[in-house]
């Protein structure tokens, strides 16, 4: 359990990710794959006591495990949810509002990086290519050529002659 952070307003694909890992691992994930059980009658056979104990117990667990993973101020407004799976969607539901804002940090990010000489050039751009299979990953495709020019505009003025064999270069 301990590939789980605790939940942020950045970190909620991740988070969710690393949430069904731990649960698929348990064996719990199965309470994901159902919806819940019916609830029991008089005329319910043995083996449906069973089945409604074991989802039962397996929603418990799983309700703790993720409870135990968000932050508490968020408990409240969520408690409401017995079922793991209600209880996910809610958080969901809560946390893909976010993502506006992780691209909008993403952006200022990308834009503000300037490249210091004191870093290695090529993990400089790994970086900023990171950074853009991030956007993409929220629906936002940046260019290559576009990249290419934050990439330049981001380097030091002593860096000018590689921007001048660059831009004179015909191919991209």
């Amino acid at each position: 359990m301990s590939i789980i952070s605790l939940l942020t307003s950045t970190n909620f694909k991740v988070w969710k990710e690393n949430v069904m890992i731990v649960l698929g691992c348990m064996d719990l994930n199965q309470i994901f794959k159902k919806d819940q059980l019916s609830a029991l009658t008089k005329k319910s056979s043995t083996k449906d006591k069973k089945n409604f104990k074991l989802w039962k117990k397996y929603n418990h667990i799983s309700v703790m495990i993720i409870k135990w993973y968000i932050p508490k101020i968020i408990w409240d407004s969520l408690l409401k949810k017995e079922n793991a799976k209600a209880f996910l969607a809610a958080i969901e539901k809560l946390y893909l509002k976010n993502e506006k804002n992780e691209v909008i940090t993403i952006l200022r990010k990308l834009i503000s990086m300037r490249y210091s000489s004191k870093e290695n050039i090529r993990e400089y751009i790994i970086q900023i290519s990171l950074l853009a299979d991030k956007l993409k990953e929220l629906k936002l495709e940046i260019f290559e050529d576009l990249l290419v020019a934050l990439v330049l505009l981001s380097f030091l003025n002593q860096y000018g002659n590689l921007k001048a064999i660059y831009n004179a270069h015909k191919d991209k």
